[in-house]
């Protein structure tokens, strides 16, 4: 199924086994993707780029993706690219993808909150050429690489010769740079799984992440006791290469943010297992952003049975929960 169209409301879909994509939108601003499961897509095994896999939407503004299961998809679960502005994703289910669980491309403005991303063949949500964007309460665990994953590649918006600028937009548009830069990782529960928890690296153009303006605080790490666990946050240099790598979150607070309060698990556990320490861990959360800048609809109550922080007395709330599929409301 694809959509292109403004202010229009998908709502309880069930799209399985599609083969290629199971929903595809373009240049639709205002649109909503809600209470829905889109499963098994890209079925007949397509390679994953330039589209295929869950859901891909591309030239688009304020969307909202609430409340939806993404699991299962031979590619990608739900994939954001081509100057999408200001797209709130929430209170989804991101798992059992066989690429990236969530991926945010040459975008800007994205709130990613209160969502699952755990058993995906790459990464559970990552941002590439993707600015100005929040990471905020999600549950991350067991994926193939990377638990987030913030990438850059040579793209830039300025250069009106590469494909993905939105043609309801000027050119060059002041909305985006097509860097990644100005996000922030917080209040998070990682749990075991991969190689990485966060992972940062430009991989083409040199930018060392020192100079993204990345924020990493308020979230719950997974210890790493071993080398065979993964590396907690891994932060690159200036050669494309290079990564510094640190395993506690004094050691990144030290050399990156004296200002962070991350928190870490005392020994290594799954992310169903952490109810104990994200409750010790309820005053690292860090107060969510502006209500101008969240979702429009408040995220829901966490799951009874899925470990969560207290509330954070300034507002900010721990991830949602650890996963499992949920039935649709």
């Amino acid at each position: 199924m694809n959509f292109e169209a403004d202010d229009i409301t998908l709502d309880h879909l069930t799209v399985t086994r599609s083969g290629m994509q199971g929903l595809g939108g373009n240049s639709t601003y205002g649109t909503t993707l809600a209470n829905s499961v889109v499963s098994y897509a890209n079925d007949e095994h397509f390679n994953e780029s330039p589209v295929s896999g869950g859901v891909k939407i591309t030239r688009s503004r304020d969307l909202v993706i609430k409340n939806n299961d993404f699991v299962d998809n031979y590619s990608f679960g739900l994939w954001l690219d081509e100057s999408c502005l200001d797209p709130h994703i929430t209170d989804n289910t991101v798992s059992g993808n066989s690429g990236h669980g969530v991926e945010v491309e040459i975008s800007a403005g994205a709130i990613i909150a209160d969502n699952t991303a755990t058993s995906n063949g790459k990464s559970g949500i990552r941002l590439l050429d993707t600015s100005d964007s929040q990471i905020y309460n999600n549950s991350i665990g067991d994926n193939g690489v990377f638990g987030v994953q913030l990438s850059q590649d040579s793209r830039r918006e300025s250069d009106l010769s590469v494909p993905g600028h939105d043609p309801r937009q000027p050119e060059p548009d002041p909305d985006f740079t097509w860097l990644t830069q100005n996000d922030t990782v917080a209040n998070n529960a990682f749990g075991t799984g991969g190689q990485f928890q966060v992972y940062a690296l430009d991989n083409w153009t040199n930018i060392p992440v020192d100079n993204w303006h990345l924020a990493i605080t308020g979230n719950l790490f997974n210890s790493q006791p071993t080398s065979s666990q993964p590396t907690m946050v891994a932060w690159g240099g200036s050669n494309n290469v290079t990564l510094d790598r640190f395993s506690t979150p004094g050691a990144l607070a030290s050399a990156k943010g004296p200002s962070w309060k991350n928190g870490q698990t005392s020994s290594v556990e799954p992310l169903g297992s952490m109810s104990s320490a994200l409750a010790q861990a309820a005053s690292t959360a860090v107060p969510l952003p502006p209500t101008s800048q969240r979702p429009s609809a408040s995220p829901p109550a966490p799951s009874t049975s899925a470990p969560s922080r207290s509330p954070h007395p300034s507002g900010a709330r721990a991830p949602a929960g650890t996963g499992g599929r949920r039935r649709r409301r």
